[in-house]
């Protein structure tokens, strides 16, 4: 009981923290003007943009395959792909990430599999996804900082990029410990976190083929924030959405709103405001990327219905995995 007041509660904060973002980003705009200028961009625009978030999702679904592979831990590419979308159903109208990956967890277990296994491959595919983002930020960091002019934004992005990057070191150290050290601690989440690291340690290719899709999946997000910065004819390059979109989906990532609704719409104000760009014309892409976003994650809405009707009729698969 508690546990479901308090998963509420956290669904009420987030939303609620959303809101009051959303609030402060449009102080200054209408928001029946934003959704007008939304509805006048041509229609090729949205199309592409979709085409590219529907290409994200395909290459985060080649990821999770490489993730539960490394765990020994195989599915269908095509049930890989579906999985992925239902997850981000989730994230985008209910939960947030973590919910999403749960009902990925969950369809994986409904599959057959042994749910220790697909547990630490979802950990792991999301920790690499949060790697990824990091690491792109850390590559473009001295671009964006050339773009950046506010002392308080610079040093935000310099701790960002060295809190991450010392992170992914760490937990990639955890891999190193003597086997024999580790279980004497018996510490479970502790143990299977080593566990994870020592799997990409002692498989270096298959760790950097995941971080590669990780990187690959941003690129995408990029080229999709660029198309419809085009879209409303803002002066703005590739090279500058590469510099300035990655720190904003990261914040986007955090599990503090709801889906990442009104932090994106802030931090893409600021970030374009360096560029000169007005905030109403930053609101109106941000706006539109969440639109784009969450007309491919409903595909997994009727997927999770169909596949839940499946669930309940048929017997559970073999158990695989370990």
């Amino acid at each position: 009981m508690k546990k479901g007041i308090f998963k509420y509660a956290a669904l009420v904060g987030k939303i609620s923290i959303s809101l009051v973002l959303l609030r402060f980003a449009f102080s200054d705009i209408a928001l029946g003007a934003a959704i007008e200028g939304i509805s006048l961009l041509s229609w090729p625009i949205p199309a592409l943009a979709l085409g590219i978030i529907f290409l994200q999702f395909f290459v985060a679904s080649l990821r999770q395959n490489q993730a539960l592979n490394m765990l020994s831990t195989k599915i269908p590419y095509g049930e890989s792909f579906k999985i992925i979308l239902i997850g981000s159903f989730f994230s985008q109208t209910f939960i947030s990430f973590f919910g999403g990956d749960a009902m990925r967890i969950w369809h994986l277990k409904q599959m057959g599999l042994k749910i220790r296994a697909v547990a630490r491959a979802v950990f792991l595919d999301r920790a690499i996804g949060f790697g990824g983002v990091i690491l792109l930020i850390g590559i473009v960091l001295p671009g964006t900082l050339r773009l950046v002019e506010e002392p308080a934004v610079t040093w935000s992005l310099l701790t960002l990029a060295i809190a991450g990057i010392a992170g992914m070191l760490m937990f990639l150290v955890l891999g190193v410990i003597p086997e024999r050290m580790y279980k004497l601690w018996n510490i479970g989440p502790l143990n299977d976190l080593i566990e994870i690291s020592q799997k990409m340690v002692r498989e270096p290719l298959r760790s950097a083929g995941i971080f590669f899709y990780s990187i690959v999946i941003q690129l995408l997000n990029v080229i999709a924030m660029y198309v419809l910065a085009h879209g409303f004819e803002l002066n703005i390059t590739l090279v500058q959405c590469l510099m300035l979109v990655p720190p904003i989906l990261f914040m986007a990532m955090l599990p503090i709103s709801f889906a990442g609704w009104g932090i994106r719409e802030g931090a893409m104000v600021i970030a374009f405001g360096f560029l000169g760009i007005p905030a109403e014309k930053a609101i109106l892409v941000s706006m539109s990327f969440g639109l784009v976003l969450l007309s491919v994650s409903l595909l997994g809405g009727p997927i999770w219905l169909i596949n839940r009707r499946k669930s309940n009729k048929e017997p559970r698969g073999k158990t695989t995995g370990y």
